[in-house]
């Protein structure tokens, strides 16, 4: 047997119900602003729940487009592909080293022990 369901008022600036509508009229995946706000809400509340791998990362200027057009090309099958290569292939083992001797001596000079344990994928790496 369905929940009855329970009803919620919600106020929102004049500007965000635009917003909504806009959205609305240029995606057909919702009918209503009530089916939108559901869907955004559940979306809102698995997020924050789920313990993911995901990294929401803004990126502007050239750095977007140059990854737009590797997908374009066929290089990448996302954004989301792009951007892991590109932070896999910076945080190689000279960058984390030398991140750790950073942490070491911020350390030193403030008088307390960095806890951060930098890894790679064969287990610690080594100072």
């Amino acid at each position: 047997m369905e929940q009855p369901k329970g009803r919620v008022t919600l106020r929102m600036e004049s500007s965000n119900v635009k917003r909504m509508d806009t959205f609305l009229d240029e995606n057909r995946d919702f009918d209503s602003r009530s089916q939108l706000m559901r869907a955004a809400l559940e979306n809102y509340i698995d997020l924050l729940e789920r313990k993911s791998d995901e990294v929401v990362v803004k990126l502007g200027g050239s750095s977007l487009e140059i990854i737009d057009e590797f997908v374009d090309a066929g290089y990448y099958v996302s954004r989301s592909e792009g951007v892991a290569e590109a932070v896999r292939k910076y945080f190689d083992k000279n960058i984390v080293n030398k991140i750790r001797e950073d942490l070491i001596a911020i350390g030193k000079a403030t008088n307390k022990i960095p806890t951060v344990r930098l890894r790679d994928r064969d287990g610690y790496l080594s100072p």
